[in-house]
């Protein structure tokens, strides 16, 4: 205890001495971000339900309990991210940028088997003239069901 005291007001007593500024510190002093900070827009990659989301450069992690639809989500925004532009969206899911996006899926979850099935529903799901003929009642924000529950049993077919 006597020992953090002694730390502590060590730390104290350097208080309003000039501090070394290094380069590291000039450039985090560059990256802080203050209410007065000038910010670009972000840029969103998909529109869900009418909604912009998804912004270019963010790290998005989907989570939830087993068997609620992650992979099923996951599936669908790979195959928006693959899709013409002109074969519209899935289930409400859009892609805003004229482009194919490029995806780096990781999956903790999966075995081979399954992640070559996710794949080939992926797949399917890209060339799908409309996802209602493989997720008839399915809505984006009520995925509760196994996604092979509603899939076919060979999406390539």
């Amino acid at each position: 205890m006597t020992e953090n005291k002694t730390k502590v007001s060590e730390e104290l007593s350097k208080a309003g001495e000039t501090s070394v500024i290094t380069p590291l510190l000039l450039k985090l002093d560059k990256l802080r971000i203050v209410s007065t900070s000038a910010i670009e827009d972000e840029e969103f990659l998909f529109n869900i339900n009418g909604k912009p989301c998804l912004p270019r450069k963010d790290l998005t992690v989907i989570t939830g309990q087993p068997k609620t639809g992650k992979t099923m989500l996951i599936s669908i925004l790979m195959a928006c991210c693959a899709r013409d532009l002109e074969q519209g969206g899935l289930v409400g899911i859009e892609r805003i940028r004229q482009e194919p996006l490029k995806v780096m899926w990781v999956d903790t979850e999966q075995n081979p088997q399954s992640t070559q099935y996710i794949l080939s529903t992926v797949s399917f799901l890209k060339t799908a003239s409309s996802c209602s003929m493989c997720v008839p009642s399915m809505s984006v924000s009520a995925m509760t069901s196994s996604p092979k529950a509603w899939m076919p049993t060979d999406p390539t077919s």
